[in-house]
């Protein structure tokens, strides 16, 4: 599809917009160029056939005519066509895509927009790139020049992918005074097969003094991200490494006595890295003991700002936090997110518990030797009391884990504000609550429980309870209850108890064969204990019992409901 001659005639523009047209595949030569008065050119579009100069339709080379030009957004796919000198300094917002490839939607999405950005997708046609970018000593270092007056004025965003161009990111080694890249803040390397260094060289306070955010994937030559003399000053928000074989650190320090401060870190992100041994070297001289776990996180790093965790594919990885971290801390943290770390055997070990006071959704996926979620100890359960903040609490595929407290807490620790609990095959998983904690659920208002075949009851009986005693369970906002296969499940709680379920409207009962699911307290006060099956729900409990009752039988329940029940 060609442009219509009548724009082409249109030479006093001032602001041209062609992002749209999709079927647009032609430009006439010179049209471009006759523009001498454009400040605004989009041409954000695939579609377009740039030829070398002298060709049937337009040349990137016409850009060099445009003297007022400001803003340029425009996709280059076909990188023989790139001339040097092409992008002018005048520019002052930018949007330009270099090769083929996009980047996914999902991460559009998610890293922040900015008004420069440059993309680059060359494949392993690392000349094209020394034509754009004249007075590039070596294209192992090209990137260098980006930023020294090669046309890409306080860029903002660098997205480098799919290339083995690439050695570094930044090379100072011959110019001492360079500070590359000042107002970056978005950095994104993905498939650079050779890049074996982010920098190379010792770079002053002004290297990439603006990064924010920062995200490499599959770039299999690095060993880690910074080192300590660089990332000390960084503004650092968040941070993504994935699938990069050999990175055994994030960060590498050469004194035992540095610790790294990331104090305006609130996310990170680690997945896949089968070498990794820690966030931060301790000491490169400092033997590993081979029987002695590795935790990913150690004194040498401070986050005090860190909110939001995930950690996936990291089937090495034995403990993630050490038993010492720094004072401050983590004690910020909001969400943490583990999949698929096959080697761990437990996620907070009680002397570290206190400091994750803020976390509000834990979500653990397919750690198949996981046992427990948390283990507290006996001894120490006296010394402190503590309230957690924790709402979410999502548990999958745990298939080894019997326990997700180890221990009743006994009023201890409380988690009085959890709102939805979501636990799906866990097999081997015998019951979900601690007595002390399931009398404190005021929040609850879901509860959701799949295929825990092993599972006889919810909530566990108390150590050294008064069997003769009636234990109190409220949940006055719990509005959603799903049982599904739970082969076993023979009780709420085993000992004498009430329940009060005031709230509650939707019932989901599947594949509960031994549950009981109704009875009366009437027709269960004088029986013993030992000898009487406890239902899930006593009639008198359940102010909408009629509707419930119909539900779970429309949801082709395998329930027994108690003879004794004759007030329905």
């Amino acid at each position: 599809m060609w442009l219509p001659k009548e724009v082409c005639k249109l030479t006093g523009l001032r602001l041209l917009d062609l992002s749209t047209c999709f079927r647009l595949t032609e430009i006439p030569p010179n049209f471009i160029a006759s523009l001498t008065q454009l400040e605004e050119l989009y041409l954000y579009s695939h579609s377009i056939r740039w030829e070398v100069q002298g060709g049937s339709n337009a040349s990137l080379d016409e850009l060099k005519c445009l003297p007022h030009l400001t803003v340029l957004e425009i996709k280059i796919p076909n990188t023989s066509v790139l001339s040097k000198g092409l992008f002018s300094n005048t520019l002052e917002r930018y949007n330009i895509k270099i090769g083929h490839r996009s980047l996914n939607y999902e991460f559009r999405k998610k890293w922040p927009t900015t008004t420069r950005k440059l993309e680059l997708n060359l494949g392993n046609n690392c000349s094209c790139f020394e034509d754009v970018l004249h007075k590039t000593p070596s294209v192992k270092n090209v990137l260098s020049a980006l930023d020294r007056g090669e046309g890409f004025p306080k860029l903002k965003q660098l997205w480098v992918h799919d290339s083995s161009c690439f050695h570094t990111v930044a090379d100072c080694s011959e110019l001492e005074s360079y500070h590359p890249f000042p107002s970056l803040e978005t950095l994104f390397l993905e498939e650079l097969n050779n890049l074996e260094k982010i920098y190379n060289g010792q770079f002053g306070a002004e290297f990439l003094c603006q990064l924010r955010n920062i995200k490499v994937e599959k770039c299999d030559k690095l060993k880690n991200i910074f080192s300590f003399s660089t990332i000390r000053a960084l503004p650092l928000e968040e941070i993504e490494v994935g699938d990069c074989a050999n990175v055994t650190e994030i960060f590498a320090i050469g004194k035992e006595e540095d610790i790294i401060h990331l104090k305006e870190l609130r996310s990170m992100t680690l997945e896949g890295l089968s070498r990794l041994i820690s966030f931060c070297s301790i000491n490169n001289n400092e033997a590993i003991l081979e029987d002695t776990p590795t935790a990913t996180f150690n004194g040498k790093v401070v986050f005090p700002s860190l909110e939001i965790i995930e950690i996936s594919h990291m089937n090495d990885l034995e403990m993630i936090w050490q038993n010492q971290l720094a004072e401050d801390s983590l004690r910020s943290l909001k969400s943490i997110k583990v999949i698929e770390c096959n080697k761990l055997w437990t996620i907070f070990k009680f002397n570290i518990l206190e400091r994750f006071t803020r976390l509000e959704s834990l979500f653990v996926d397919s750690c198949n030797s996981l046992e427990e979620i948390f283990d507290l100890q006996e001894e120490n359960l006296e010394k402190w009391s503590q309230s957690s903040q924790l709402r979410e609490l999502d548990l999958y595929n745990l298939q080894k884990m019997r326990h997700i407290w180890n221990k009743d807490p006994q009023r201890k620790l409380s988690f009085q504000k959890l709102n939805k609990v979501r636990i799906e095959n866990c097999w081997s998983l015998e019951n979900i609550f601690p007595a002390s904690i399931a009398r404190n659920l005021s929040q609850l208002e879901q509860l959701y429980l799949y295929g825990c075949g092993a599972m006889k009851k919810i909530v566990a009986e108390e150590e050294g309870a008064d069997l003769a005693a009636v234990t109190r369970f409220d949940f006055p906002r719990l509005t959603s209850l799903k049982l599904i296969d739970l082969y076993q499940l023979r009780y709420f709680y085993p000992g004498r108890h009430t329940a009060e379920w005031p709230a509650l409207n939707k019932l989901s009962i599947r594949d509960c064969r031994e549950l009981g699911l109704l009875a009366s307290e009437e027709n269960n006060e004088g029986q013993s204990n030992t000898l009487m099956q406890r239902p899930l729900f006593f009639v008198e409990r359940v102010q909408n019992l009629h509707f419930l009752f119909h539900l779970s039988f429309l949801c082709h329940a395998y329930y027994k409901v108690i003879e004794s029940v004759n007030q329905i």
